[in-house]
């Protein structure tokens, strides 16, 4: 099979964003064979990353029983981040991929903050490791109901959730989020509806920049 090359006009690294049940992680995934039908090199990722042992300590410390302190948690996000960039997003661009990441950044500052942890100190960590975070060219906000994203919660793991998958904090993950959509100029995308319906509408929005 012969490769398209990506348009210099199109994004190159989209990133899915979302409360815990938005539906987020679905999208990506028919996005993504959307683009390869169309003869694209996609690198599909996640955060934290599965692969990776700095992502399976950010995982271990959610599923924890002991609960640590909010900065433990920004530090294992951003070392799992610097990580995910330096080894896996900016090597994927460089082989002229279109990488999807199901969160990334700004997961970061919607959840964080709602742990009480100011932005200020989340970017004074970044200053004080000297590390500027690549910016991805498309953010896709996947904007459901808390009540929406917890019943499909409570489906999926059978009334089983982690630190963040709480009613009153995915409230504030949600108004932090929809702050940063006007901020950055997220695409947002209603996710309370069908699936397919909300496929076909992230393909009209974004199918355009890839002919």
């Amino acid at each position: 099979m012969e490769w398209k090359e990506v348009p210099n006009t199109s994004p190159r690294f989209v990133v899915f964003e979302g409360i815990d049940g938005s539906g987020k992680t679905l999208q990506l995934s028919w996005l993504s064979a959307w683009l390869q039908k169309r003869k694209y090199k996609v690198f599909v990722t996640e955060e934290p990353m599965r692969e990776s042992i700095t992502g399976h300590f950010v995982k271990i410390a959610l599923k924890s029983k002991e609960k640590y302190p909010p900065e433990i948690y920004l530090l294992l996000f951003l070392q799992d981040r610097i990580n995910h960039i330096e080894n896996y997003i900016k090597p994927a661009l460089e082989a002229g991929k279109i990488v999807l990441s199901d969160r990334y950044h700004f997961s970061t500052l919607a959840y964080q903050t709602a742990q009480g942890i100011e932005r200020s100190k989340i970017d004074g960590v970044l200053k004080a490791l000297n590390y500027e975070i690549l910016q991805p060219n498309l953010t896709i906000f996947i904007d459901v109901p808390v009540e929406v994203a917890l019943e499909r919660i409570y489906g999926r793991t059978k009334g089983t959730v982690d630190l963040y998958e709480k009613e009153e904090f995915l409230r504030k993950v949600r108004e932090n989020y929809l702050e940063l959509a006007k901020e950055f100029n997220f695409l947002v995308i209603d996710g309370d509806r069908d699936p397919e319906e909300i496929h076909e509408e992230i393909v009209k929005r974004v199918g355009k920049f890839y002919p």
